[in-house]
Protein backbone atom coordinates (compact mmCIF):
# COMPACT_ATOMS: atom_id res chain seq x y z
CA UNK A 1 0.00 0.00 0.00
CA UNK A 2 1.44 3.16 -0.86
CA UNK A 3 2.56 5.79 1.34
CA UNK A 4 0.13 9.25 1.29
CA UNK A 5 1.91 12.71 2.28
CA UNK A 6 0.78 14.00 5.46
CA UNK A 7 -1.62 17.28 5.48
CA UNK A 8 -0.01 20.02 7.25
CA UNK A 9 -1.88 22.54 8.74
CA UNK A 10 1.24 24.80 9.53
CA UNK A 11 4.37 26.86 7.66
CA UNK A 12 6.59 23.37 8.05
CA UNK A 13 7.97 20.76 9.92
CA UNK A 14 10.21 21.32 12.75
CA UNK A 15 12.16 17.95 11.69
CA UNK A 16 11.36 15.61 8.54
CA UNK A 17 10.44 12.34 8.84
CA UNK A 18 14.08 10.77 8.72
CA UNK A 19 14.92 6.89 8.54
CA UNK A 20 17.90 7.90 10.77
CA UNK A 21 16.42 10.26 12.78
CA UNK A 22 12.86 9.56 13.59
CA UNK A 23 9.86 12.28 13.00
CA UNK A 24 9.51 15.08 15.45
CA UNK A 25 6.86 17.97 15.85
CA UNK A 26 7.86 20.79 16.98
CA UNK A 27 6.13 23.25 19.44
CA UNK A 28 3.50 25.39 17.73
CA UNK A 29 2.99 22.81 14.66
CA UNK A 30 -0.73 21.94 13.92
CA UNK A 31 -0.64 18.20 11.96
CA UNK A 32 -3.66 16.86 10.69
CA UNK A 33 -3.65 13.32 8.89
CA UNK A 34 -6.59 12.00 6.47
CA UNK A 35 -7.64 8.39 6.27
CA UNK A 36 -5.09 5.53 5.23
CA UNK A 37 -1.92 7.67 6.50
CA UNK A 38 1.02 5.61 7.34
CA UNK A 39 3.91 7.30 9.86
CA UNK A 40 6.87 5.04 9.15
CA UNK A 41 9.77 5.28 11.46
CA UNK A 42 13.12 3.41 11.09
CA UNK A 43 15.31 3.42 14.08
CA UNK A 44 14.38 6.72 15.28
CA UNK A 45 11.29 7.61 17.89
CA UNK A 46 8.81 9.83 17.08
CA UNK A 47 8.53 13.22 19.34
CA UNK A 48 5.35 15.06 19.22
CA UNK A 49 5.87 18.49 20.82
CA UNK A 50 3.13 19.73 18.79
CA UNK A 51 -0.90 19.60 18.11
CA UNK A 52 -3.33 18.55 15.74
CA UNK A 53 -5.30 15.08 15.22
CA UNK A 54 -2.65 12.03 14.21
CA UNK A 55 -5.51 9.36 14.70
CA UNK A 56 -6.09 8.53 10.87
CA UNK A 57 -2.45 7.64 10.87
CA UNK A 58 -1.24 4.02 10.67
CA UNK A 59 2.19 4.67 12.83
CA UNK A 60 5.03 1.95 12.14
CA UNK A 61 7.76 1.75 14.84
CA UNK A 62 10.62 -0.33 12.78
CA UNK A 63 14.15 -0.96 12.79
CA UNK A 64 16.95 -2.94 14.96
CA UNK A 65 17.35 0.04 17.56
CA UNK A 66 15.55 0.83 20.67
CA UNK A 67 12.73 3.75 19.98
CA UNK A 68 10.24 6.30 21.85
CA UNK A 69 7.06 7.63 21.48
CA UNK A 70 7.07 10.55 23.39
CA UNK A 71 6.79 14.29 23.19
CA UNK A 72 4.70 17.08 25.26
CA UNK A 73 1.46 16.04 23.88
CA UNK A 74 -0.05 12.57 24.24
CA UNK A 75 -0.73 10.68 20.81
CA UNK A 76 -3.48 9.15 19.20
CA UNK A 77 -3.09 6.60 16.33
CA UNK A 78 -4.95 4.58 14.43
CA UNK A 79 -2.96 1.40 14.89
CA UNK A 80 0.01 0.47 15.74
CA UNK A 81 2.63 -1.77 14.18
CA UNK A 82 5.74 -2.79 16.27
CA UNK A 83 8.64 -4.28 14.07
CA UNK A 84 12.06 -3.59 16.44
CA UNK A 85 13.53 -7.11 16.26
CA UNK A 86 14.43 -7.79 19.44
CA UNK A 87 14.63 -3.74 20.33
CA UNK A 88 12.59 -1.79 22.86
CA UNK A 89 10.49 0.51 21.77
CA UNK A 90 9.09 2.80 25.15
CA UNK A 91 6.44 5.53 25.88
CA UNK A 92 7.73 9.08 27.18
CA UNK A 93 4.28 10.21 26.95
CA UNK A 94 0.43 8.56 27.01
CA UNK A 95 -0.58 6.35 23.46
CA UNK A 96 -4.15 6.19 22.52
CA UNK A 97 -4.82 3.47 19.71
CA UNK A 98 -8.40 3.45 17.70
CA UNK A 99 -7.72 0.17 16.11
CA UNK A 100 -4.95 -2.53 16.93
CA UNK A 101 -1.37 -2.82 18.48
CA UNK A 102 0.14 -5.01 16.05
CA UNK A 103 2.88 -7.64 17.20
CA UNK A 104 5.49 -8.45 14.76
CA UNK A 105 8.97 -8.38 16.62
CA UNK A 106 9.94 -6.37 19.79
CA UNK A 107 8.76 -5.06 23.58
CA UNK A 108 6.67 -2.05 23.99
CA UNK A 109 7.57 -1.10 27.39
CA UNK A 110 4.98 1.30 29.07
CA UNK A 111 7.61 3.01 30.95
CA UNK A 112 5.63 4.65 33.40
CA UNK A 113 2.70 5.88 31.07
CA UNK A 114 -0.28 4.52 29.87
CA UNK A 115 -1.70 2.77 26.80
CA UNK A 116 -5.25 3.23 25.62
CA UNK A 117 -7.15 1.50 23.54
CA UNK A 118 -10.38 2.14 22.26
CA UNK A 119 -13.35 0.03 22.12
CA UNK A 120 -12.39 -1.54 19.21
CA UNK A 121 -8.48 -1.65 20.04
CA UNK A 122 -7.06 -5.21 20.63
CA UNK A 123 -3.71 -6.31 21.59
CA UNK A 124 -2.81 -8.53 18.05
CA UNK A 125 0.25 -11.38 18.44
CA UNK A 126 1.20 -10.88 21.70
CA UNK A 127 3.89 -13.77 22.77
CA UNK A 128 6.88 -14.58 24.93
CA UNK A 129 9.41 -12.74 23.01
CA UNK A 130 6.97 -9.78 22.03
CA UNK A 131 4.39 -8.06 24.16
CA UNK A 132 4.13 -5.19 26.22
CA UNK A 133 6.13 -4.63 29.67
CA UNK A 134 6.56 -2.28 32.05
CA UNK A 135 8.39 -2.22 35.17
CA UNK A 136 8.33 1.15 35.93
CA UNK A 137 4.36 1.18 36.13
CA UNK A 138 1.81 2.52 33.81
CA UNK A 139 -1.03 0.20 32.46
CA UNK A 140 -3.12 -0.84 29.30
CA UNK A 141 -6.54 0.18 29.56
CA UNK A 142 -9.76 -0.58 27.65
CA UNK A 143 -13.35 0.45 28.11
CA UNK A 144 -16.30 -1.68 26.70
CA UNK A 145 -19.90 -2.51 27.39
CA UNK A 146 -20.34 -5.99 28.57
CA UNK A 147 -23.34 -7.55 29.15
CA UNK A 148 -23.66 -11.29 30.05
CA UNK A 149 -20.72 -11.94 28.52
CA UNK A 150 -19.20 -15.25 27.31
CA UNK A 151 -15.36 -16.03 27.74
CA UNK A 152 -15.07 -11.91 27.14
CA UNK A 153 -11.53 -10.88 26.55
CA UNK A 154 -11.39 -6.85 26.33
CA UNK A 155 -8.67 -5.58 24.15
CA UNK A 156 -6.97 -9.21 24.18
CA UNK A 157 -5.47 -8.35 27.51
CA UNK A 158 -6.25 -11.55 28.81
CA UNK A 159 -8.45 -10.87 31.35
CA UNK A 160 -11.13 -13.72 30.51
CA UNK A 161 -14.85 -12.67 32.05
CA UNK A 162 -17.57 -14.59 31.85
CA UNK A 163 -20.84 -13.57 33.41
CA UNK A 164 -24.55 -14.41 32.83
CA UNK A 165 -25.55 -10.67 34.60
CA UNK A 166 -25.37 -7.13 32.41
CA UNK A 167 -22.10 -5.44 33.81
CA UNK A 168 -22.61 -2.19 32.53
CA UNK A 169 -19.73 0.01 30.95
CA UNK A 170 -16.17 -1.96 32.39
CA UNK A 171 -13.02 -0.50 32.41
CA UNK A 172 -9.97 -3.51 32.43
CA UNK A 173 -6.33 -2.25 33.42
CA UNK A 174 -3.31 -4.48 32.89
CA UNK A 175 -0.23 -3.28 34.47
CA UNK A 176 3.46 -5.35 34.38
CA UNK A 177 5.37 -3.97 37.88
CA UNK A 178 6.08 -6.35 40.54
CA UNK A 179 3.45 -5.99 43.36
CA UNK A 180 4.43 -6.52 46.65
CA UNK A 181 1.73 -7.38 49.84
CA UNK A 182 2.58 -4.73 52.71
CA UNK A 183 5.98 -4.08 51.06
CA UNK A 184 6.47 -8.14 51.67
CA UNK A 185 7.50 -10.46 48.70
CA UNK A 186 6.51 -9.73 44.93
CA UNK A 187 4.41 -10.69 42.55
CA UNK A 188 4.65 -12.01 38.82
CA UNK A 189 4.77 -8.97 36.52
CA UNK A 190 1.20 -8.75 35.57
CA UNK A 191 -1.68 -7.45 37.09
CA UNK A 192 -5.42 -6.23 36.69
CA UNK A 193 -7.69 -3.92 37.24
CA UNK A 194 -11.11 -4.63 37.06
CA UNK A 195 -13.94 -1.93 36.75
CA UNK A 196 -17.43 -2.68 36.22
CA UNK A 197 -20.01 -0.32 36.33
CA UNK A 198 -22.10 -2.92 38.15
CA UNK A 199 -19.99 -4.93 40.57
CA UNK A 200 -22.33 -7.13 43.13
CA UNK A 201 -23.53 -10.40 43.10
CA UNK A 202 -21.89 -11.03 40.07
CA UNK A 203 -20.78 -14.96 40.25
CA UNK A 204 -18.80 -14.53 37.00
CA UNK A 205 -15.88 -16.67 36.24
CA UNK A 206 -12.51 -14.85 36.02
CA UNK A 207 -9.58 -15.94 33.89
CA UNK A 208 -6.43 -14.59 34.88
CA UNK A 209 -3.77 -15.44 32.16
CA UNK A 210 0.04 -14.44 32.06
CA UNK A 211 3.17 -15.28 29.95
CA UNK A 212 5.85 -17.34 31.48
CA UNK A 213 8.40 -14.61 30.66
CA UNK A 214 6.15 -12.79 33.23
CA UNK A 215 7.05 -15.44 36.05
CA UNK A 216 9.46 -12.70 38.01
CA UNK A 217 11.47 -15.71 39.39
CA UNK A 218 8.25 -17.15 40.96
CA UNK A 219 8.33 -21.07 40.51
CA UNK A 220 4.99 -21.13 38.31
CA UNK A 221 3.71 -24.42 40.32
CA UNK A 222 3.00 -22.64 43.75
CA UNK A 223 1.36 -19.58 41.96
CA UNK A 224 -1.96 -18.61 43.92
CA UNK A 225 -4.18 -15.60 42.42
CA UNK A 226 -4.74 -12.53 44.65
CA UNK A 227 -6.90 -9.66 45.78
CA UNK A 228 -6.46 -6.28 46.73
CA UNK A 229 -9.09 -3.78 47.78
CA UNK A 230 -6.32 -0.95 49.04
CA UNK A 231 -5.10 -0.35 45.33
CA UNK A 232 -2.35 -2.70 45.56
CA UNK A 233 -0.96 -2.17 49.37
CA UNK A 234 -2.28 -5.37 50.69
CA UNK A 235 -3.66 -8.70 48.98
CA UNK A 236 -5.49 -11.74 50.40
CA UNK A 237 -5.25 -15.52 48.73
CA UNK A 238 -8.57 -16.27 46.22
CA UNK A 239 -9.42 -19.71 45.98
CA UNK A 240 -9.04 -20.79 42.73
CA UNK A 241 -11.36 -22.61 40.32
CA UNK A 242 -9.20 -24.35 37.98
CA UNK A 243 -5.74 -23.68 36.69
CA UNK A 244 -2.96 -24.69 34.43
CA UNK A 245 0.65 -24.03 33.93
CA UNK A 246 0.78 -25.83 29.94
CA UNK A 247 -2.22 -22.72 29.59
CA UNK A 248 -0.99 -20.18 31.81
CA UNK A 249 -3.99 -19.66 33.29
CA UNK A 250 -5.80 -19.07 37.12
CA UNK A 251 -9.90 -19.54 37.19
CA UNK A 252 -11.87 -18.08 39.85
CA UNK A 253 -15.28 -16.95 40.93
CA UNK A 254 -15.87 -13.97 41.54
CA UNK A 255 -19.45 -11.85 42.80
CA UNK A 256 -17.27 -8.18 42.60
CA UNK A 257 -14.23 -7.81 40.81
CA UNK A 258 -11.32 -5.55 42.34
CA UNK A 259 -7.44 -5.83 41.51
CA UNK A 260 -5.70 -8.94 41.03
CA UNK A 261 -2.52 -11.02 40.60
CA UNK A 262 -0.60 -14.20 41.08
CA UNK A 263 2.07 -14.82 43.64
CA UNK A 264 3.74 -17.30 45.63
CA UNK A 265 1.68 -18.66 48.91
CA UNK A 266 2.46 -16.86 51.71
CA UNK A 267 3.70 -13.46 49.17
CA UNK A 268 6.85 -13.24 51.12
CA UNK A 269 10.50 -13.46 50.54
CA UNK A 270 12.42 -16.52 51.03
CA UNK A 271 13.94 -17.49 54.65
CA UNK A 272 17.55 -18.62 54.20
CA UNK A 273 20.90 -17.30 55.59
CA UNK A 274 21.21 -15.18 52.80
CA UNK A 275 17.88 -14.14 52.01
CA UNK A 276 15.12 -11.65 53.91
CA UNK A 277 13.20 -13.65 56.80
CA UNK A 278 8.92 -13.30 56.12
CA UNK A 279 8.24 -13.80 59.78
CA UNK A 280 7.50 -11.08 61.92
CA UNK A 281 5.21 -12.63 64.08
CA UNK A 282 6.17 -10.92 67.71
CA UNK A 283 5.25 -7.66 68.11
CA UNK A 284 5.22 -5.48 71.45
CA UNK A 285 4.50 -1.98 72.45
CA UNK A 286 7.66 -0.38 71.31
CA UNK A 287 7.37 -2.36 67.86
CA UNK A 288 3.97 -0.78 67.53
CA UNK A 289 5.30 2.28 67.49
CA UNK A 290 8.50 1.80 64.99
CA UNK A 291 7.94 2.42 61.76
CA UNK A 292 10.15 2.32 58.36
CA UNK A 293 10.14 5.37 55.55
CA UNK A 294 12.40 5.51 52.29
CA UNK A 295 12.27 8.87 50.56
CA UNK A 296 12.10 9.59 47.47
CA UNK A 297 10.99 6.32 46.12
CA UNK A 298 11.41 6.35 43.12
CA UNK A 299 14.37 7.33 43.37
CA UNK A 300 17.63 7.72 41.30
CA UNK A 301 21.26 9.02 43.27
CA UNK A 302 20.57 8.84 46.87
CA UNK A 303 17.45 8.01 49.24
CA UNK A 304 17.11 8.54 53.12
CA UNK A 305 15.78 5.78 55.28
CA UNK A 306 13.79 7.57 58.13
CA UNK A 307 13.15 5.42 60.89
CA UNK A 308 10.76 6.35 64.18
CA UNK A 309 11.69 4.18 67.28
CA UNK A 310 10.09 4.25 70.22
CA UNK A 311 13.59 3.29 72.27
CA UNK A 312 17.43 3.98 71.70
CA UNK A 313 18.97 0.80 70.54
CA UNK A 314 21.27 -0.66 67.71
CA UNK A 315 19.87 -2.09 64.96
CA UNK A 316 21.15 -3.61 61.37
CA UNK A 317 19.82 -2.23 58.39
CA UNK A 318 19.99 -4.45 55.45
CA UNK A 319 19.61 -3.95 51.61
CA UNK A 320 18.04 -6.92 49.61
CA UNK A 321 17.70 -7.01 45.53
CA UNK A 322 13.79 -8.09 44.44
CA UNK A 323 14.54 -11.72 44.49
CA UNK A 324 15.56 -11.38 48.24
CA UNK A 325 19.52 -11.56 47.45
CA UNK A 326 21.27 -9.26 50.57
CA UNK A 327 23.68 -6.67 48.89
CA UNK A 328 24.50 -4.50 51.73
CA UNK A 329 24.10 -4.26 55.69
CA UNK A 330 25.30 -1.88 58.03
CA UNK A 331 24.81 -1.16 61.92
CA UNK A 332 22.49 1.32 63.24
CA UNK A 333 22.49 3.52 66.69
CA UNK A 334 19.16 4.63 66.71
CA UNK A 335 17.71 6.96 69.30
CA UNK A 336 14.52 7.55 70.40
CA UNK A 337 12.83 9.82 68.04
CA UNK A 338 13.24 10.49 64.20
CA UNK A 339 16.28 8.73 63.13
CA UNK A 340 18.01 8.96 59.11
CA UNK A 341 20.24 7.41 57.26
CA UNK A 342 21.64 7.54 54.00
CA UNK A 343 21.58 5.08 50.86
CA UNK A 344 23.92 5.47 48.02
CA UNK A 345 22.05 3.89 45.48
CA UNK A 346 23.54 5.49 42.36
CA UNK A 347 25.57 2.26 41.39
CA UNK A 348 22.21 0.01 41.68
CA UNK A 349 20.43 -1.53 38.48
CA UNK A 350 16.97 -0.11 37.32
CA UNK A 351 14.67 -2.14 39.57
CA UNK A 352 12.87 -3.20 43.03
CA UNK A 353 15.21 -3.48 46.67
CA UNK A 354 13.95 -4.02 49.22
CA UNK A 355 15.34 -2.62 53.28
CA UNK A 356 15.11 -4.67 56.00
CA UNK A 357 15.16 -2.95 59.65
CA UNK A 358 15.69 -5.20 62.68
CA UNK A 359 13.56 -4.30 65.59
CA UNK A 360 14.30 -4.56 69.44
CA UNK A 361 13.02 -8.14 69.79
CA UNK A 362 14.87 -9.07 66.47
CA UNK A 363 11.65 -9.14 63.89
CA UNK A 364 11.86 -6.88 60.99
CA UNK A 365 10.31 -4.15 59.26
CA UNK A 366 10.09 -3.96 55.31
CA UNK A 367 9.89 -1.67 52.94
CA UNK A 368 10.58 -1.49 48.97
CA UNK A 369 11.77 1.30 46.51
CA UNK A 370 12.24 1.34 42.92
CA UNK A 371 15.63 2.29 41.20
CA UNK A 372 15.47 4.17 38.23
Amino acid sequence: MQTKLLSLVATFFIATMSMSQGLKIGEGVVVNTTAGVNIVVQNGSLTNNGTGDLSNSNLYMKGSTSGNIDGNTATTVNNLYLEKGTAILSLGNDLSVRNNVVFQNGLLDLNGHNLLLYPAGLLVNESEANHVTGPLGGTVSITVDLNAPAGANPGNLGAIITCSKDMGRVTVHRGHNSQTNNSNGKSILRWYLIEPTNNSSLGATFRFTYLDGELNGLDEGTLNLWKSTTGGLSWNKVTAAGSSTTLNFIDATVNSFVRYTLSSSGFSLTNSDQYVSSEDSRVNDLNKSFSVTFVPNPVYLQGKVLINSGAAFNTELALFTSDGKKIMQQTLELHRGVNEATINTSALAAGFYYLVVEMQDGTTRKISFLKQ
